[in-house]
């Protein structure tokens, strides 16, 4: 991911961090409760509006940091920080 994207992405996510702090942003089930409660998905694409950031890299991160199905997350954290070696 180009450096640029990679600077955008994180601010994005520094946005979401502020925006659960409280918690009284989650909600479950939708994008959005209307009354100003959000999923993960639902923060991520209205602070990437708000903010006039694109969702595409910060989505990438997401997934990145997700584990996947059958792979204990110890074992997907082990293999991150040996690529960042």
């Amino acid at each position: 991911m180009p450096e640029a994207d990679t600077t955008k992405a994180v601010q994005l996510l520094d946005l979401m961090l502020e925006f659960f702090a409280d918690d009284g942003h989650w909600t479950r089930g939708s994008y959005d409760d209307g009354k100003g409660g959000h999923c993960l998905v639902g923060a991520l694409l209205h602070l990437s509006r708000k903010h006039r950031l694109p969702a595409a890299p910060a989505i990438a991160l997401l997934q990145d940091a997700m584990p996947r199905p059958g792979i204990p997350a110890c074992a997907l954290q082990r293999h991150a920080l040996r690529q960042h070696r």
